[in-house]
């Protein structure tokens, strides 16, 4: 099994399907098809988000240019997609602006 099909299914073990599914921001669907090898389009986005998500370092984040847990990854993703320019703590603009411009933000 490729590494980063192991580093998946370590993840859906560890932290379940529902929260993994949300750290990647695809469906269900989508992770148990990948780790069943019956997914028909190409993986290599999803291999390139398992491989920045759950390197076992943690993700590295711009906006507090740090490496962090997938978890506040997501957290901080969704609150920045959800606050947007409307942001009047500055760490929260913060936020949107680098959520935005990084390569594992697919909301």
């Amino acid at each position: 099994m490729a590494e980063w099909l192991e580093l998946l299914k370590q993840a859906v073990k560890k932290r379940g399907l529902g929260l993994v599914e949300r750290e990647l921001g695809v469906s269900k669907t989508t992770v148990s098809l990948v780790l069943s090898g019956k997914y028909g389009a190409s993986t290599d986005n999803i291999q390139a988000l398992v491989e920045g998500i759950y390197d076992p370092a943690g993700v590295f984040c711009r906006a507090w240019e740090r490496r962090i847990d997938p978890g506040q990854c997501a957290d901080l993703r969704d609150r920045a997609n959800k606050i947007g320019l409307k942001a009047g703590n500055p760490d929260s603009l913060r936020a949107y602006l680098a959520c935005g411009k990084c390569s594992l933000n697919r909301g």
